[in-house]
């Protein structure tokens, strides 16, 4: 099944959407980064990454470890047009996670440390 064709207006319209969806979570995230600053700091594992090649954008699905156990969580990476993801399983990445719900986690740091 092939793609969907636009007329002019409503691929500016499509772009207009998806720019304002970018800076709706950018702002989301710079916000939660607030809200985390005070909290643990621990590495996590890229466990899956999932494509949402229409929005330019790769849902990274995350594990890391807290004193209480074993944790997930997800995060979207917005890339550039001029981007290309190369974003891996095994990767590691750097987070914050809530003392008080451990499954509420922030990610700090990106692009992702591969080993």
């Amino acid at each position: 099944m092939g793609g969907l064709a636009l007329l002019p207006w409503e691929q500016w319209i499509d772009a207009a959407i998806k720019a304002i969806k970018r800076k709706m979570y950018r702002q989301r995230w710079n916000r939660d980064l607030a809200i985390s600053a005070t909290w643990p700091q621990a590495e996590g594992t890229v466990y899956q990454v999932n494509s949402d090649a229409s929005n330019r954008r790769e849902e990274i699905v995350y594990y890391y470890s807290t004193p209480s156990g074993q944790h997930s969580g997800f995060f979207w990476h917005w890339f550039d047009s001029s981007d290309e993801p190369d974003t891996r399983a095994g990767g590691i990445i750097k987070l914050r996670y809530d003392p008080d719900d451990h499954d509420k986690s922030v990610v700090v740091s990106f692009p992702l440390v591969i080993r």
